[in-house]
């Protein structure tokens, strides 16, 4: 049923391109798919990360493709890689138990130290990364029309009252607005993988006696 349910997600994204084949993306996820569950090598985790490459560069984008491409990624000992595919699940379906463990795994990594995935832009802007890209959008548009409306309600209600609801109308626009304008600037973004560059080794984890 999962796979079902991911293959129509899959070909619903590809009404915006009529071009592309959709029995040639029911054969690419499930051979991308097939060789994941297979693999034991990291050579082959990183044929099947091409795999899903071959996904993304027919122009398909859910969290599902970018999590199995990065979770590929991970396990052929690609962690910078894997990071950013997974950072482009996350965006479209925001916070999830899968995605933030194995972004987790793989930013530590990157960075060789415990919690280096912590970052104060997650805390910060909590919004933006616990929720789907897609939510953000229609919240960004209802934060709009709120907008506008308070702008109407100039006419019929009380000034101070007023006021107050604009002050709340453009405050709830600009932080919304931005979070979905940033999204729809990031997913248009290459991920900037190449398979042909050999990666590099992430550094060594700091222990306290190596600081002494």
């Amino acid at each position: 049923m999962k796979t079902l349910l991911i293959l129509i997600m899959l070909l619903l994204t590809t009404s915006v391109c009529p071009a592309v084949d959709q029995q040639d993306i029911h054969f690419l996820w499930e051979e991308a798919n097939s060789r994941l569950i297979q693999a034991e090598t990291e050579d082959d985790f990183l044929s099947a990360s091409k795999s899903y490459k071959k996904l993304l560069d027919q122009g398909i984008q859910t969290s599902d493709l970018y999590y199995n491409y990065g979770t590929a990624l991970l396990r052929a000992s690609r962690p910078a890689d894997a990071v950013r595919a997974l950072s482009r699940a996350q965006l479209h379906d925001g916070h999830s138990i899968d995605i933030d463990r194995n972004l987790s795994i793989a930013k530590n990594k990157v960075s060789g130290l415990p919690n280096g995935d912590q970052t104060w832009q997650h805390t910060v802007f909590f919004w933006h990364y616990a929720l789907p890209a897609n939510l953000r959008h229609l919240i960004a548009l209802a934060a709009f029309s709120f907008f506008w409306f308070t702008l109407a309600s100039r006419q019929i209600g009380p000034y101070r009252s007023f006021k107050a609801l604009l002050a709340v109308s453009i405050l709830l626009l600009s932080v919304l607005a931005s979070s979905s304008l940033v999204s729809l600037y990031e997913s248009t973004q290459p991920l900037g993988i190449v398979f042909d560059v050999p990666p590099v080794d992430p550094p060594e984890a700091i222990t306290p006696e190596d600081q002494t």
